[in-house]
């Protein structure tokens, strides 16, 4: 049986997690497993040549990328100068020893019977430097003295206080950093090793806080360690990039400082060479090889340096026996894997980190995880290390300068198909990996170097595989330089075209894009909202230089407004920006933010390139990459945007003008929820969230409708009278009943009233507002908008779904003395239909309080007591208003209309037409129209109020009973009109015409014809008296009297003028049918009529059978007499020829 090399491989794992330079400082295994590269030496050596100087800058600034050793180095140099008797020290020079003996000969002498260096060690943060400089003071010395005797007591704790103190200045951290130098001095040290890991992290704090200026105690205590008297002060910082870099954004003042600055320290840029962390993986390695197997490794690892030796494959200065001796330690890593890892790392990861994390993980893919699977000659190939990077370093993909190369290998994967022999996969993948990392010399897809990759396909069987590959298009080779390249998949140049938008887009207002964009979310200040129940946010927008003229802060919305700066010079006009803004307004200031106008770019350049070349709607290949490089593109975006939030300290803070220290993100919620409740002190707790929104659902609606009309139905009753828990139960314990709005009275009754003042819910401050908004405007009625407005804002903040339902429960406790007005009419009956309109259109609404004293007390009394009838308890306006407005409701349109009455009842009566509100109407307008001046609040006159309310009631029965005297008016004008003996009663009236026209109608024509329909009538005997007279009314005047106006009141006159005189001549007809002879069969009924002698007579004639055919002959005759005649001058001859009969 087999064994897998999981059991015969041991990884030093020291290797493979990242060093803290703080809390790794005293561990002996860091420093027993340290190895020493190239470039710690030059480090090492750059250090020790300063030792016996007197005067020399003594600052360096390891310059490197993330993983690469440089905190590793830090804490290999702090044991290397401190105290020669401890064990990590001894370790640390022994280490060095085995690298470089004369250099660490160097470094024994100078700190041989001494205690050491005093070691200041600190991590970046985003925080003031000179602040966690004085902490790293403290706790140096402390470590530094420890438990002895001799130690300066007083010393270490001034260096206490001054860490833990609010502030510090430069001058005195230096003075302090002098003071420990003659302390460590006189406790025989030799030095002070202060060094500073992530200082970029520092720096960036300094660029985003121009208020802040410890950027300059790096060059006091650069300068200041030139002396090497009374003991020298070592400053060693490590950076992931250069000074220069952190300081993009600033003024061109404060860069060139900044560049000064960096000109103290000496930089060596700490970025080893693939030989160097070759030599470091090699180191991990342990195996437990049988005596029998190592001659094997070394035989195969021969084989594959010397073919590598002769293309040039291997990195620096590797000779073929240093390569066989690196292939064997390092098995099972294929020689070709080997060589690509540290070259990956570099490209795509973060160095020596990523590399440790993927040999001591068990991710899929990894060397732990492919050890369980592997038996001894079996290799990790390069195939293995692709998957491992694709599945487990996201960042490899998201990287700028290979992301394509990636993506052009798993394009190229997929056209291959997952069907495909496993052998052209691996070789596929290979292919890829090689073309990511860049050809260096001879190491690059050649056909020499894929044979050594894939010892397990002949040389027949590799050169099946590529031709197969370059048949499906995943491979093509390039004969210029011997190497095989993955095919893009198209022609499209996406690299370049995107070079081209986003040069075009270069002048591109990064701010105003934001704005458009949206680009962040409300941030919820989320502790007060759950304290309050209501929610707040903040919202985000963007201003500059260019737009602040355009600075409009919204007086009702928190807002978080990102002043983004060009540059640290801005900081006049963003504290100009201050005075401007308030309360609801939090500003940041937000400088170096190159990087993120750069990914915004890179957005919108390929959002335009999408809009601007439709080939790539017919180029999948080019398509799915462009949505691939988008996504990224949007992620990198994202993530910038997010520091504006995710790490709030490296922009300045300011609320109400002043800066804010904001250091984290959970302090940034912190102060956003302190902020809301310094501005919404006043803010009633309600816990509701289907109602206490800005918009609220259309269920949430549909509750609040049905608690409206339980609050008018069933004021009365329990819970309102809601059973079981809809959604309107929730909203009524939420907004009415726990904050006491709606509640059991003394006597058992329920009912709305004021909020307690003591109620946890606090809405008696609510309450408060609303009382003094409406009585400083008493008598005048205010839009409801403007209450709401006064509400929306600080300190209530409340939200449009709760203001009708508050509304409508303060109108209700206040309802005998609140006026409720739609359109500035007023409503004297508070209706669910006024709810739900006002719920959507409170706009249309306005409200008045009105209060009664002196004579307006004493006229309401009168008014109460003849209006009412009694005085009620704590009666009120409204309560006059009601009856009185009822009344001239309930006035027929021809009494609201007719000019026939009075001019003071005229006056009165336009007076509640043009009524404004209930107290202007009772103490101004109705006065005046009877004829007194305005009751004023102060005089009192008993009698004076009598005679007014007495002219009151004049007019007003005057309009209760003036449609009446229109009716008697019309009675009497049809009883002259039929001729009717007096008097004119209406019983009688009707009984005589029943007697003289009934069956009249007959002679009519039928029912088409207006006198038939007048005709009965006149004779029906179906409506009482008074709507009878009202039925014929409506004949006369076309719609009902009590409708009627001046116009209908001329057309029904005239229409009875004209049945009058049509009903004599058929009831004159009807008599002379009656005389008629018997042997006359036809009787006609002829009436003369002239201008200017009147009406004449009538004249009957009758006519028999026999006569029938001589007065056809006759008509016959007339009519050819007159034919030819004009028709005007035939009718004149005819009406001459009548008169003569």
């Amino acid at each position: 049986m087999s064994v897998l090399l999981k059991d015969l491989i041991e990884i030093n794992h020291y290797y493979t997690r990242a060093i803290n330079l703080v809390g790794d400082a005293d561990s002996e295994a860091t420093v027993s497993s340290y190895i020493p590269t190239t470039r710690a030496l030059h480090t090492l050596h750059e250090i020790a040549e300063t030792f016996n100087r007197d005067e020399t800058p003594r600052a360096w600034a390891l310059i490197g990328p993330y993983g690469s050793g440089k905190s590793l180095l830090g804490v290999f140099i702090s044991h290397l100068l401190g105290d020669t008797n401890k064990s990590t020290s001894i370790a640390a020079l022994n280490i060095l020893r085995q690298s470089n003996e004369s250099l660490a000969a160097i470094y024994h002498n100078k700190q041989a019977n001494t205690h050491g260096c005093c070691r200041i060690l600190l991590s970046g943060s985003p925080a003031p430097l000179g602040k966690r400089l004085l902490l790293a003071l403290f706790e140096g010395a402390q470590q530094f003295w420890g438990d002895k005797p001799a130690a300066p007591t007083d010393f270490i704790k001034t260096l206490e206080q001054a860490a833990t103190a609010e502030h510090y200045s430069l001058s005195k951290i230096i003075n302090l950093l002098g003071k420990l130098q003659q302390h460590v001095h006189q406790a025989n040290g030799n030095g002070i090793y202060i060094a500073i890991d992530e200082l970029g992290k520092f720096l960036e704090y300094q660029a985003s806080h121009a208020q802040v200026n410890d950027i300059h105690l790096l060059q006091l205590i650069a300068e200041h360690g030139k002396k090497s008297k009374p003991i020298p002060i070592y400053l060693v910082v490590f950076l992931h990039q250069a000074f220069e870099q952190y300081a993009r954004g600033l003024g061109k003042k404060l860069q060139d400082e900044w560049l000064k600055i960096q000109g103290r320290f000496e930089s060596i840029a700490f970025l080893e060479a693939a030989e160097q962390t070759l030599h470091v993986l090699k180191a991990t390695f342990r195996h437990r090889f049988n005596t029998s197997e190592y001659p094997k490794l070394q035989i195969l690892a021969q084989q594959i340096a010397e073919p590598l030796y002769q293309v040039g494959a291997l990195p620096g200065s590797l000779d073929i026996e240093q390569a066989a001796e690196l292939f064997y330690k390092c098995y099972p890593l294929h020689p070709i894997a080997l060589l690509l890892l540290p070259q990956l790392c570099q490209k795509v990861a973060q160095n020596e980190r990523t590399l440790f994390s993927y040999i001591g993980s068990r991710e899929a893919y990894s060397f732990q995880e492919r050890l369980a699977h592997l038996n001894i000659g079996d290799w990790i190939q390069a195939a293995d290390i692709y998957d491992y990077f694709l599945l487990n370093q996201p960042t490899a993909l998201t990287d700028s300068f290979t992301y394509h190369h990636w993506m052009e290998v798993i394009t190229a994967l997929e056209r291959l198909g997952s069907d495909a022999p496993p052998e052209q996969i691996k070789l596929l993948k290979t292919i890829g990996l090689l073309n990511i990392v860049g050809g260096q010399g001879g190491f690059k897809a050649s056909q020499a170097i894929l044979a050594l990759s894939h010892p397990e396909q002949d040389a027949s069987q590799q050169e099946q595989n590529l031709k197969a590959l370059q048949a499906a298009s995943c491979i093509h080779f390039r004969s210029f330089s011997q190497e095989y390249r993955v095919w893009q998949g198209s022609d499209f140049d996406l690299s370049g075209i995107l070079v081209e938008e986003t040069n075009a887009l270069r002048g591109l207002n990064l701010a105003e894009t934001l704005n458009q964009r949206q680009v962040l979310a409300p941030l919820v200040a989320r502790r007060h909202t759950i304290e309050s129940g209501s929610l707040r946010y903040f919202i985000p927008s963007f201003i500059d230089s260019e737009s602040v003229h355009k600075f409009q802060p919204d007086t009702q919305q928190l807002q978080i407004y990102f002043y983004l700066a060009a540059d640290t010079e801005e900081q006049k006009i963003f504290e100009q920006l201050l005075e401007q803004v308030g309360d609801l307004v939090v500003m940041v200031f937000c400088p170096n933010l190159a990087r993120l106008h750069d990914s915004v770019i890179q957005v919108m350049g390929l959002v335009n390139m999408a809009q601007h070349h439709t080939v790539l709607q017919t180029d999948p290949v080019a398509e799915r990459e462009h949505k691939a490089w988008l996504s990224n593109a949007h992620a990198n975006e994202q993530k910038l945007l997010n520091n504006f939030l995710e790490t709030p300290c490296y922009y300045s803070w300011y609320w109400r003008g002043k800066a804010c220290e904001i250091p984290t993100k959970r302090r940034l919620q912190i102060t956003l929820s302190e902020i809301c409740d310094t501005i919404y002190y006043d803010t009633p707790l309600i816990r509701n969230e289907l109602i206490n929104r800005t918009q609220i659902s259309g269920s949430a609606s549909t509750g609040r409708n049905k608690l409206f009309n339980a609050m008018l139905e069933h004021a009365a009753e329990t819970n309102l009278g809601i059973t079981k828990f809809p959604a309107e139960k929730s909203m009524y314990l939420a907004l009415l009943k726990e904050p006491g709005l709606h509640r059991q009275a003394a006597d058992g009754r329920w009912l709305f009233s004021s909020p307690d003042a003591d109620n946890p819910f606090k809405f008696h401050k609510l309450w408060q507002a609303i009382d003094r908004f409406l009585d400083t405007h008493e008598t005048q009625a205010q839009a409801l908008t403007a209450l709401y407005a006064i509400l929306q804002k600080p300190p209530y903040g409340l939200k449009n779904g709760i203001l009708p339902v508050l509304f409508a429960a303060y109108y209700l406790s206040r309802q005998r003395e609140i006026a409720l007005y739609e359109e500035n009419i007023f409503c004297p009956l508070f209706t669910y239909e006024h709810l739900e309109l006002l719920s959507k259109r409170p706009e249309r609404f306005s409200i008045e309080r009105f209060r009664l004293q002196g004579m307006r007390l004493e006229v309401f009394r009168h008014y109460l007591q003849n209006i009412l009838g009694h005085i009620p308890e704590q009666a009120t306006l409204l309560d006059i208003i009601r009856p009185l407005a009822k009344f001239m409701r309930g006035l027929p349109v021809y009494t609201q209309k007719t000019n026939n009455l009075s001019p003071e009842t005229l006056a009165v009566r336009n007076s509640f037409n043009k009524a404004q509100s209930p107290a202007k109407l009772l103490f101004q307008a109705l006065p005046q129209a009877c004829g007194f001046t305005p009751f004023e609040i102060n005089s009192v006159d008993e009698t004076l109020a009598k005679n007014y309310m007495e002219a009151l009631l004049n007019s007003l029965r005057e309009l209760k009973g003036a449609y009446q005297v229109r009716l008697d008016e019309l009675r009497d004008q049809l009883a002259y009109a039929l001729k009717l003996p007096e008097p004119f009663n209406l019983p009688a009236m009707r009984q005589t015409i029943q007697e003289r026209f009934t069956g009249l109608e007959q002679y009519t024509g039928g029912e088409g014809q207006d006198l038939f329909a007048f005709i009965r009538r006149l004779t029906s005997l179906q409506n009482k008296d008074q709507a009878w007279l009202e039925s014929v009314g409506t004949l006369l005047g076309r719609i009902p009297p009590n409708k009627w106006q001046e116009s209908h009141s001329q057309q029904a006159e005239l229409k009875l003028k004209e049945f009058r005189e049509r009903l004599h001549d058929v009831a004159a007809l009807d008599e002379a049918i009656k005389n008629r002879p018997n042997n006359q069969t036809r009787t006609v009924l002829i009436r003369a009529v002239s201008q200017d002698k009147g009406e004449q007579a009538s004249k009957i004639a009758y006519i028999n059978e026999a006569q029938e055919q001589q007065v056809k002959q006759q008509v016959r005759a007339v009519q050819k007499t007159l034919k030819g005649i004009d028709k005007s001058m035939g009718l004149a001859v005819i009406a001459e020829l009548l008169e003569g009969l």
